[in-house]
C-alpha cells in the first residue's frame, strides 16, 4: 500500500501542473489543427478548470498540519482500482506523456486509460478499457505517491 503523504506539497504539486498544462494546451493548439486537438484541449481546459475550482474551496486548508486532497483523480496520484469481475485491486498512476510505462501501471493522463480515469471521483463506478479488457471497476481509493513505483 502507497503512502498518503505527497514527495511535495498538495497545493505545490497541482499549481504546477496548472503552469505545465497551459503551456501543454498552447503546444497542442499551436501543432495541430482539427477535430483531435481541439477535443484534447478541451479535456485538457476542464480538467484545468476542476483544479482551479477545487483548490480555490480550499485555499485557506493548505496552511494547516495535513493538507487537503482533492477527491477526484489528478495527474501524478495512485489510483486503487477494484475489479468488480475479480474482486482483486490494482494500482495505477497517471503521468503526463513520456512517462508512461503501461507494463509498471503508469498511463499518460492523455492516454485513453488516462481519459477514462481523469476527474473521477473516489468509489465512482464506470467501465474502463484496460490492458485490452473491458471490465467494470470501482475506484477504491486516490493517494499521493511516495515513491516512483505505483
Amino acid at each position: 500500500m502507497h503512502g498518503i503523504e505527497s514527495v511535495r506539497p498538495v497545493r505545490e504539486m497541482l499549481s504546477h501542473q496548472l503552469r505545465v498544462l497551459a503551456e501543454e494546451k498552447e503546444r497542442i493548439a499551436l501543432a495541430q489543427d482539427g477535430i483531435g486537438s481541439k477535443n484534447t484541449s478541451d479535456f485538457i481546459e476542464r480538467y484545468m478548470a476542476m483544479l482551479q475550482e477545487w483548490i480555490g474551496e480550499h485555499e485557506g486548508e493548505f496552511e494547516g498540519e495535513q493538507e487537503p486532497s482533492p477527491p477526484f483523480v489528478v495527474i501524478g496520484a495512485d489510483i486503487q482500482l477494484l475489479h468488480l469481475g475479480t474482486m482483486k485491486t490494482s494500482w495505477v498512476r497517471l503521468v503526463f506523456p513520456g512517462e508512461e510505462n503501461p507494463d509498471r501501471g503508469r498511463f499518460s493522463y492523455l492516454s485513453e486509460t488516462g481519459r477514462q480515469l481523469l476527474m473521477r471521483l473516489e468509489r465512482q463506478y464506470f467501465r474502463i478499457s484496460l490492458y485490452g479488457k473491458n471490465e467494470a471497476v470501482v475506484i477504491g481509493g486516490i493517494q499521493f505517491p511516495d515513491s516512483d513505483d505505483p
